[in-house]
């Protein structure tokens, strides 16, 4: 059984900022743009995540990212979009590793006590990135999610590949 989406502004407002910062990036330079598919494991939910971010570069020291994942599994199941804000801590084009901290939006069906909920909240994260291999960059992160009825601690890895 679906649950409908509940017309409250609270959950409308974070749809309109992750649609914001997405519009943002989709319309950046795109000759910078990356692809960023990962897996990880979600530690509130017990279950494998599986995601995808799109990354668009503004200058050298920030980035807007829109993301998309999926929790599923045997825990509780879920799905959640996003779009972070990341600042590089060194500069990439000089540094094999680069690591970066980051704050966003996140809005999505989280299960609540056995029941999936609409909920928006934010999220903060950490990451390291290696350098760029061609067009191929690894990386790693751990990002904390904070929603209303819950949070969460994701680790997550996976390669930045450049459009």
């Amino acid at each position: 059984m679906t649950t409908p989406l509940p017309p409250r502004s609270r959950f409308v407002r974070a749809l309109v900022a992750v649609g914001t910062l997405a519009a943002v990036a989709f319309l950046g330079p795109a000759a910078d743009a990356q692809v960023s598919p990962y897996l990880g494991y979600n530690t509130q939910h017990e279950n494998p995540v599986y995601g995808a971010a799109y990354q668009v570069p503004l200058g050298q020291a920030f980035a807007v990212t829109p993301s998309i994942e999926a929790g599923l599994g045997a825990g509780d199941n879920y799905v959640q979009a996003g779009a972070d804000v990341t600042a590089n801590l060194l500069r990439p084009r000089r540094n094999l590793i680069v690591p970066y901290v980051g704050l966003g939006v996140a809005a999505g069906s989280i299960p609540v006590d056995g029941e999936a909920k609409a909920r928006v909240g934010g999220n903060a994260l950490a990451g390291v990135r290696l350098g760029s291999l061609g067009r191929f960059s690894p990386f790693a992160q751990a990002r904390y999610t904070n929603v209303r009825g819950g949070d969460a601690l994701s680790v997550q890895a996976g390669a930045s590949l450049r459009l």
